[in-house]
């Protein structure tokens, strides 16, 4: 007689045989990974960190990602989401191990970040000048208030919609998770942006872009032009039109903004000391550089 074990039920009660093996078989994996990547520190401790902060930022990019489509789909409603709903809460539950995955990057911090290093803050007076902000404590204080804000939300999400399957005042909690939401995105919206700058743009702190938007507005009509189904064929397709149309907005609308700073730097409104309108536009870019990684990371890998 074979005996099914919790582990390999699905959440219904279906028995899923060969589960426990295969989480054993990605288990083992992951130890084996983990003994490689630490070899490979011990040899070179700099591309160990690089390596990690990139593995890093793709699978957090999974988690926060789900959480943004978690509550957007929560506050416009719809059937759209509900295909997706129970991957994206699986994604949201990943953070608080996100979380404690950070912390190798405080040792590793003047590996990584320039500004981290005494000699070279010494000798650059714009990292000097950057240095209140751009500093170890503050650097992991933001992080964790970063986390505060997706864990929070994530776990008031998932709660939310656990009560809801249970049936009780469906009604009343579907208010709810739309009321939380709305705020929710914003906090997001402004967490996301906050952490590229620090986990990504810091990273080279002398950095600007403008061209990234022109080149995602030209990519992201050739990819309309060439997909295979449209807006209202599928689940997928609905989410994809319209994650992606957003997102190109979010760009049009920070090209618009680069065309004013340009104007403005031409006609000489800007100095050392008066550039806020150009600090502002970057932190928005950012933003939709981590968002892109967020959408491309859950459409088309996952």
């Amino acid at each position: 007689m074979t005996t099914i074990t919790g582990a390999e039920r699905s959440t219904d009660g279906t028995p899923m045989p060969g589960l426990d093996a295969m989480q054993r078989r990605g288990l083992i994996v992951g130890v084996l990974a983990l003994v490689l990547a630490l070899l490979g520190g011990l040899l070179n401790r700099g591309a160990f960190f690089q390596a990690y902060l990139l593995g890093y930022l793709f699978w957090t990019g999974i988690g926060v990602g789900c959480l943004g489509l978690l509550m957007l789909h929560h506050l416009v409603g719809g059937r759209w989401g509900f295909a997706i709903q129970r991957l994206l809460e699986a994604g949201v539950r990943t953070l608080p191990l996100m979380a404690l995955l950070f912390l190798p990057i405080l040792f590793g911090l003047q590996d990584l970040y320039v500004w981290a290093r005494p000699e070279v803050m010494a000798a650059d007076a714009l990292l000097q000048f950057k240095q209140r902000y751009l500093n170890g404590p503050a650097f992991f204080g933001r992080a964790a208030f970063y986390f505060l804000i997706w864990i929070g939300s994530g776990m008031i999400l998932t709660m939310l919609s656990a009560r809801q399957d249970q049936g009780i005042d469906t009604g009343r909690l579907t208010r709810r998770l739309q009321v939380w939401s709305g705020p929710g995105l914003v906090l997001y919206g402004f967490a996301v942006t906050f952490a590229a700058v620090d986990w990504v743009m810091s990273l080279e702190p002398h950095w600007y872009s403008t061209i990234y938007g022109v080149v995602f507005l030209v990519g992201q009509v050739y990819d309309y032009l060439h997909l295979g189904f449209g807006i209202t064929d599928t689940a997928f397709g609905s989410t994809f039109y319209t994650l992606t149309g957003f997102h190109g907005a979010h760009v049009l609308g920070g090209a618009i903004m680069l065309s004013v700073i340009l104007y403005r730097g031409l006609a000489g409104q800007f100095s050392a000391r008066h550039h806020d309108a150009v600090e502002a536009t970057s932190l928005y870019w950012h933003f939709v550089d981590v968002v892109w990684i967020a959408l491309f990371s859950t459409l088309y890998l996952l």
